[in-house]
């Protein structure tokens, strides 16, 4: 009977160091490639998340423009820009406010019954991440056309939205409420 011999060498210090380097570069590259699928994830998700901000706002502005049926004033100072409108709902005269707070960086909204305080109606948040809101009313009494600008950003990241807005129904270009409804 033969007898099997067996090798009880092991591995060599040599082999050993090899094996740990070769996991070391898989591991190596496999972190790699998770930490820039992650930055490249997050950098995705915070575009899409400004457009759909983007989006949205930009609905519920033209939303709320598509009731103007008297007319729009735009006003802008150090601490906010103002774009109101004017409307009849019901035969109660109704004035819109689209507020842009220049050190809170809020895009609101809200509406009320000419004659009410306004401080009493219910102000409601468009976007909370504006950081610029414009208007240019020049050619609402030509062609009842609104161009409007609203800029948002998220950590280092901007996005701009550009409207020309049409209204459905013939609006004045006016300086308050009281050039439309009167006292």
């Amino acid at each position: 009977m033969k007898r099997i011999k067996y090798d009880n060498k092991g591995l060599s210090l040599i082999e050993l160091l090899v094996a740990i380097t070769i996991s070391i570069l898989i591991v190596g590259v496999v972190l790699l490639l998770t930490g820039t699928s992650i930055f490249q994830y997050k950098n995705i998700n915070v575009d899409t998340n400004l457009q759909n901000e983007a989006q949205i706002t930009s609905n519920q502005v033209r939303d709320l423009l598509m009731e103007a049926n008297r007319g729009v004033s735009w006003s802008e100072d150090t601490d906010d820009n103002v774009l109101s409108f004017y409307y009849v709902e019901n035969e109660k005269q109704m004035v819109g406010v689209i507020n842009y707070t220049k050190n809170t960086n809020e895009l609101k909204y809200k509406l009320y019954e000419y004659g009410d305080d306004p401080n009493d109606s219910k102000e409601y948040l468009l976007s909370s991440i504006v950081n610029k809101f414009t208007c240019d009313v020049s050619e609402v009494d030509d062609g009842e056309l609104l161009t409007y600008n609203i800029r948002y950003f998220i950590d280092d990241e901007e996005w701009s939205d550009n409207n020309k807005f049409s209204f459905r129904n013939t609006v004045e270009l006016v300086d308050s409420a009281e050039a439309i409804f009167g006292e």
